[in-house]
């Protein structure tokens, strides 16, 4: 992933979306056997010159059901940390979905929603500052997708997104409705975001999702 960002260019929405849908699949399926990663990053997410997106380091993962890590601990990379993890305290899926948020957004605009020149100051921004609107960053973007960001890089993880799948498929929606004519837009909006709607990966895309292929988790078993 980090060779994607290079530069600080916006990937392309196709590409993006193609990736964010296999990595938000891999995050629930995590989240379904309650774990949860707690460092998501470029770093940590690899994707295949195929477009295959695989999230690796389980490292700091923790385990709902135990304690795999010190409790108290601040524990992930600063810019994408969540505000429970910045405060230490208990984090769970959502924060993993708030940290998916900032990668979203890094992605579409070219740079992180929370930048300064020191730890202390990004998790300062984190904690009491709102990012600058995607669209604003980003002119290609729809002024709609800044309400997708905003509820998913909310302060409070009770007002983020049901599940990263919820979060990516709003996203979506917006974004390649705002690419398609309007007679289409009309039509009754999808009930649920299966990853294979043709409306959401434009042909000729150069990183399709895999039909049928969740994301893949990849590092150390927890």
């Amino acid at each position: 992933m980090e060779k994607l960002l290079v530069g600080g260019t916006p990937v392309g929405i196709p590409n993006a979306l193609a990736i964010l849908r296999q990595l938000a699949g891999a995050l629930d399926y995590a989240h379904s056997h309650d774990v949860i990663h707690r460092d998501i990053k470029p770093g940590n997410t690899l994707v295949s010159p195929e477009g295959v997106a695989k999230i690796a380091d389980l490292g700091i993962a923790r385990v709902l059901s135990g304690t795999l890590t010190q409790t108290g601990a601040v524990l992930g990379t600063p810019a994408y940390m969540a505000p429970e993890q910045v405060m230490a305290r208990r984090v769970g899926a959502r924060a993993d979905q708030f940290s998916l948020a900032v990668l979203a957004y890094q992605m579409l605009t070219g740079h992180r929603p929370f930048e300064a020149s020191s730890a202390t100051e990004i998790m300062h921004q984190i904690l009491y500052t709102e990012p600058e609107p995607a669209h604003a960053a980003n002119p290609l973007l729809p002024v709609a997708v800044d309400s997708v960001f905003q509820r998913a890089l909310s302060k409070g993880p009770e007002q983020r997104y049901g599940s990263c799948a919820e979060f990516v498929a709003e996203m979506g929606w917006l974004l390649v409705s705002s690419r398609v004519p309007k007679s289409v837009v009309a039509r009754a909006r999808p009930q649920a975001d299966d990853g294979n709607n043709p409306n959401d990966a434009p042909a000729g895309a150069s990183l399709p999702v895999p039909a049928g292929a969740p994301a893949r988790l990849e590092g150390r078993r927890v």
